[in-house]
């Protein structure tokens, strides 16, 4: 209800209400669930000051550390962060409530202009988190140790890649054995040094000496990719990053790792010797902004999230921060871009301009700029919808400021909270200015407490979770063992890779869970009476986890169908259910509560195939049943495109 009481106060503002006149004020039926609404304090933005230029030594005397208000308030989400999960904040319905753990919390940003910021933040408070990784993998720290051990292998007088790789979990250097370098001559390379070591107090450097020049030697003659694979199996490469990681990012490093490595493969096929050739195509992918996508854990459901909030579209969380809040977008000035009115439903553009300066401007093109100026405007509400109304439970909102003064959403918030509501009590929630809070005892909430178990607080997983977990590999299970077209091809060898892949995907905590539910999901697959779902005829086309996109009442619409069969005659879709905790004479009930989800993919799938008969059915399969659930003929129709 805190939550629906700040979207109303918003949105039906004098702010607001000109831009999204269609607002209808909105209402929960969850008034059981407590909730909160917190502003955290800005954070202002020191000015420049005019100090005169000074040089340093970079070798005696640090850079001076220049202020980003972005990190600080990074760190201030990350200490609040904690604070919930120190306090072990309530997460549900207070009957089933449990504390709350880092997956149940997500960060939003309107771009990723700042997202570096935040995430440095998070790193240094040793909070797990996900973040977007898209083309980022040249930028990681581990793969710019290794393009600096190439480097220095293919130019060793390059004396900053050579800093780079001795300071790395490679050799481990530390500050003095660097420092030797300047003490021994200020004159020379440190390649000259560096070999011309004989006896030298520091182990790291005498290693470094002798596996550079054997590496260097056999550069000569290996392919890249060997050359790599050698370099990693004689210096325990991914035991060294890991133990110089901290947990929570361990996996993420290695998995990079072993991305750099399959990268190498793509450079002649990984056949002849090409170092240099190697350089040159990764510099290449920094110049063009195509460097491949960063990895991510396997098992990371334990961490926070951070999106931008166009791609939070479909999810939630209990608890929601919106960063960089006071980011006002003001209007930029369009002199010389090209201006374009294009809208969604039009195969072509209504207008296309080139905006001169403000003197030359016409009644029609000061017409599209207010016409533009207006959607702009309607896109940027849409946002802020969106991003209060991902948070189930509790919604924080931050910010930046040059001078004090709060700007954009931060400031519309801050006008319009909605003080007198909020204080208005709802049924089963605490104080709303009291961080929700329910003391979890041995009795209430049983197996939760391990005396012995060091790490509670990252480990209590709810049932709701389970659950959802559990979904996810089973749907994963069938998809990956129902590949081939024809089930009875499928042999133990190809099902073991199956298992493989599955335990590789969720990680090895996950390892015993994983293979009983794999062991369900095969079950699924040869069970006899579902053998015309699975042991199709040769020529009939079928669809795993097939996307759809349409729209009704202009509103655009996503489903996914598990499994699409089309003969000759029709199409049979196939939903997967995952229940394991209900009475199997209740399993028709609750098929005919999907009724409208298998109603709206028939809708989409009869707009592809409009001459087949469409045939729906659930399957569960902790249970091995298959019920076909009859749809009305009478269904509204489906405007707009379907997209497979």
């Amino acid at each position: 209800p805190e939550i629906m009481h700040l979207v109303n106060a918003v949105f039906e503002s004098e702010l607001y209400q000109p831009i999204f006149n269609t607002f209808a004020e909105h209402s929960t039926h969850l008034t059981h669930i407590p909730g909160w609404l917190r502003l955290l304090p800005l954070v202002e933005s020191e000015q420049a000051e005019d100090n005169e230029i000074f040089f340093r030594n970079p070798l005696e005397q640090p850079r001076p550390e220049k202020s980003n208000p972005y990190l600080k308030e990074g760190e201030l989400i990350a200490q609040t962060i904690q604070d919930l999960i120190n306090d072990r904040c309530a997460i549900g319905q207070q009957e089933k409530a449990q504390p709350i753990h880092y997956g149940d919390i997500m960060v939003l940003i309107r771009s990723r202009r700042h997202v570096k910021q935040y995430e440095q933040a998070l790193r240094q408070a040793n909070i797990p988190y996900i973040s977007n990784n898209k083309g980022t993998l040249l930028h990681c720290r581990e793969i710019k140790d290794m393009v600096a051990l190439l480097t220095v292998l293919h130019s060793p007088f390059n004396d900053i890649a050579l800093a780079t790789l001795l300071r790395s979990p490679i050799f481990n250097c530390t500050s003095q054995d660097l420092l030797f370098f300047h003490q021994t001559g200020k004159r020379k390379s440190w390649h000259n040094i560096l070999m011309g070591i004989e006896a030298h107090d520091s182990e790291r450097l005498n290693y470094a000496k002798e596996k550079i020049t054997a590496w260097r030697e056999v550069a000569l003659h290996l392919p890249i990719h060997d050359l790599l694979d050698k370099i990693v199996f004689e210096t325990h490469l991914m035991q060294r990053y890991a133990d110089g990681f901290p947990p929570h990012l361990r996996e993420r490093a290695q998995n990079n790792l072993t991305l750099f490595l399959s990268i190498a493969l793509q450079v002649d096929s990984g056949r002849y010797p090409s170092l240099g050739r190697f350089l040159a195509r990764l510099e290449h992918m920094r110049q063009v902004d195509a460097s491949p996508d960063e990895a991510t854990n396997a098992n990371s459901t334990n961490a926070v999230r951070i999106l931008t909030i166009h791609a939070s579209k479909g999810l939630e969380a209990p608890v929601v921060f919106l960063a960089d809040s006071c980011d006002a977008k003001n209007a930029k000035s369009k002199h010389y871009q090209t201006i374009v009115d294009w809208p969604q439903e039009q195969k072509t553009p209504t207008a296309f301009r080139l905006c001169p300066v403000k003197e030359y401007y016409d009644v029609s093109l000061r017409d599209l700029l207010q016409v533009i100026g207006r959607k702009e405007k309607v896109e940027d509400a849409n946002l802020l919808y969106v991003a209060l109304t991902r948070a189930r439970q509790a919604v924080y909102i931050s910010g930046t400021t040059l001078n004090g003064e709060a700007k954009g959403w931060y400031a519309a918030i801050q006008t319009y909270w909605p003080t007198e509501k909020q204080n208005q009590p709802t049924t089963g929630a605490p104080e709303p200015t009291k961080v929700p809070h329910i003391e979890i005892t041995q009795e209430n909430l049983p197996n939760l407490f391990d005396a012995a178990n060091e790490n509670l607080s990252t480990q209590v997983e709810d049932k709701e979770e389970d659950s959802q977990l559990r979904g996810i590999i089973i749907h994963r299970a069938l998809e990956l063992l129902t590949q081939g077209s024809n089930t009875k091809t499928s042999t133990s060898t190809n099902n073991a890779a199956v298992l493989r892949q599955l335990q590789n995907e969720f990680g090895a905590t996950q390892q015993q869970n994983t293979e009983a539910l794999y062991h369900e999901a095969l079950n699924v697959i040869q069970h006899e009476p579902f053998k015309d779902y699975f042991q199709l005829a040769d020529g009939t086309q079928y669809f795993n986890e097939i996307p759809l996109q349409s729209s009704q009442n202009n509103q655009s619409i996503l489903g996914i169908i598990d499994r699409l069969i089309v003969t000759d005659n029709e199409c049979i879709i196939i939903d997967y259910k995952t229940h394991n905790e209900c009475a199997v004479e209740r399993l028709a009930d609750i098929a005919m509560s999907y009724h409208s989800q298998m109603t709206l993919y028939r809708q989409m799938t009869q707009k592809i195939w409009p001459e087949k008969n469409i045939q729906c059915h659930i399957v569960f399969t902790h249970y091995l049943q298959a019920i076909t659930v009859t749809l009305d003929s009478a269904v509204e129709r489906l405007q707009g495109n379907i997209t497979l």
